[in-house]
């Protein structure tokens, strides 16, 4: 990155922690000398080299995503619940009220307006992949994730996106809030803006760099097959668009 106007957007950018896509996409056509759109920004994060976050404008709520063993101990639980209903109701008695099952010990999470970066495993991935289309003119996306949407914490910690279910299917003398009336939900909510950590660029453009030259940055997050692919295709499109032959 040269130029006093690149220098510039290189010092705004190490003072905000985070860019929006156009911005992020401005950033990178300076360091690249090359026009990069938002549609390239997005399709970086689709294909791995770049990690895409989001911030809730508008909030949002979240449950911690179990590790295996939590998982396993909720199942456990949930077998026995099922087993203890079961009993009571061959007997002929009403069986005992439960404040817990599969998820009601997870505590809820207020997400604010804080970054938290995308896995793009769930329907997070959808919602990215439906804003590149949109952006490039294709068609829309109709695939719907069952699986619910993710967001990760800087410390790696998994939630999942839930909101709470219509009035009408609530437990009753409850609010919204109450654990047992909370479900998972298969796009980020409204307000869900998408960004990309300044770190995350000086990361990138780290790693870009190694590839380039054939070094590799021992501290940069090390590029996956399918990563580095993407990468020298996304280069070399680019470089053929400013006339520049790498041969």
């Amino acid at each position: 990155m040269s130029g006093p106007r690149a220098k510039g957007l290189d010092a705004l950018a190490r003072l905000k922690p985070w860019l929006t896509v156009p911005e992020a996409a401005k950033y990178l056509s300076l360091m690249l000398d090359s026009d990069v759109g938002e549609s390239d920004v997005l399709r970086l994060a689709l294909d791995g080299p770049l990690r895409l976050s989001v911030r809730f404008v508008n909030g949002a709520y979240a449950r911690r995503v179990r590790t295996d063993a939590e998982a396993l101990a909720a199942l456990e639980r949930f077998d026995h619940r099922v087993d203890v209903v079961a009993r009571a109701k061959a007997a002929g008695e009403e069986p005992p009220m439960a404040d817990e099952g599969l998820d009601f010990d997870r505590p809820l999470v207020s997400l604010g307006d804080a970054v938290l970066d995308l896995p793009l495993t769930g329907g997070e991935r959808l919602d990215v992949e439906q804003r590149y289309q949109v952006l490039t003119g294709g068609p829309p996306v109709n695939l719907v994730s069952f699986e619910g949407a993710y967001v990760d914490t800087l410390d790696g910690v998994r939630l999942q996106i839930v909101e709470p279910v219509e009035r009408a299917y609530r437990v009753p003398n409850t609010s919204g809030l109450d654990p047992r009336n909370l479900r998972q939900v298969d796009t980020l909510p409204a307000g869900a803006a998408f960004v990309v950590r300044t770190a995350e660029l000086h990361r990138f453009e780290t790693a870009l760099a190694g590839v380039e030259s054939g070094d590799n940055d021992p501290d940069a997050r090390p590029l996956e097959t399918r990563e580095r692919s993407s990468l020298l295709t996304i280069i070399a499109a680019l470089a053929h668009a400013a006339g520049l032959d790498l041969a």
